[in-house]
């Protein structure tokens, strides 16, 4: 994607751009829909992240804890893209709403994740502690 592939008035991100992005073991795809100096938020995280690569970083780790996770529902604004979806993690179901807010130039500037239920917040935060820091 180039320059010209953005602007302020289309939102490109859709599940497929995002899964894409996501999976791109070389970074590439994540950095042409992601502002470099994106920030990620959830209440599975003690603080918010930022910066592409460390985004990217705890957004791989999050998705190697769920044993299964499908986006079920899809919702687009100019600014902003929402996902719906239903999964299972620690032996437990999770459902989560991602919700994507885009910057002036057409990229992503802000993912939050919200969890659900508290018992899986719970694990997957200590889990995901355990990975960001590298243990």
């Amino acid at each position: 994607m180039s320059d010209e592939f953005f602007d302020r008035h289309t939102n490109h991100v859709t599940v497929a751009a995002w899964r894409a992005a996501v999976s791109d073991d070389s970074g590439n795809a994540f950095a042409e829909l992601v502002d470099e100096d994106v920030i990620l938020e959830g209440g599975v995280f003690p603080s918010p992240i930022q910066g592409r690569e460390a985004v990217r970083n705890a957004i791989r780790q999050s998705s190697r804890l769920y044993a299964r996770l499908e986006f079920m529902r899809e919702t687009q604004s100019t600014d902003r893209t929402y996902f719906e979806l239903e999964g299972a993690a620690f032996g437990l179901p999770v459902w989560r709403v991602t919700a994507i807010s885009l910057g002036v130039d057409g990229r992503i500037s802000r993912v939050v994740l919200s969890h659900r239920p508290l018992d899986v917040v719970v694990r997957f935060s200590a889990a995901l502690a355990d990975r960001l820091a590298g243990r």
